[in-house]
């Protein structure tokens, strides 16, 4: 099955601001889209999708790591873009590609200076039993370097030029098809 996302489709985008002491980001996120879900969808995952259609953005800010006021901290946001749902090895998942992006200060939860991705992944979510089962695919620096070849300084996810792809069978595949970079994760 291949799913192709056009640039006038509303992409919801996710993000939570962490602080850098210890918390991992991907870990962060993925407990922001379980609340929103439990809280604002009553525990339905087809929220996401409704959110999504109405081009709804959710930011989750934390604290700040580090920084006075004259010298401002650090932090990571993690951004995630819903992919949609599909069937990947008999279950139905739904996915998201993630971008870790760095900013070196804020001032007033407003990032300043230099923005820098860290890292995109893909992941898919299914409720199972009423838990949550996430898969996450693997950092890939060869995927990151084609995606960031071109945005010159400033290297953030998502990109408002993105065409982003999902492809899925026993594996799934997320392809941005201006770079060419692609994701995977497997249901194994």
């Amino acid at each position: 099955m291949t799913r192709r996302l056009g640039l006038a489709l509303p992409l919801i985008v996710l993000s939570v601001v962490l602080s850098g002491c210890g918390v991992d980001p991907l870990r962060a996120w993925r407990g922001s889209v379980e609340r929103y879900v439990r809280d604002q969808g009553n525990g339905d995952l087809n929220s996401l999708r409704l959110a999504s259609e109405s081009g709804d953005r959710f930011d989750w800010l934390g604290p700040r790591a580090g920084g006075i006021e004259i010298f401002p901290a650090n932090r990571d946001d993690v951004h995630g873009v819903i992919l949609g749902r599909a069937e990947m090895e008999g279950s139905t998942w739904q996915f998201f590609l993630v971008g870790v992006v760095h900013y070196k200060g804020m001032l007033e939860n407003m990032p300043v200076g230099h923005a820098s991705l860290k890292d995109v992944r893909l992941l898919a979510l299914r409720p199972e039993g009423g838990k949550w089962t996430w898969r996450t695919g693997p950092a890939d620096l060869q995927a990151l370097a084609r995606y960031v070849a071109d945005q010159g300084d400033e290297t953030v996810f998502p990109q408002p030029g993105d065409r982003l792809e999902l492809t899925t069978g026993h594996s799934a595949r997320a392809t941005e098809r201006r770079s060419g970079a692609s994701w995977v994760i497997s249901a194994d």
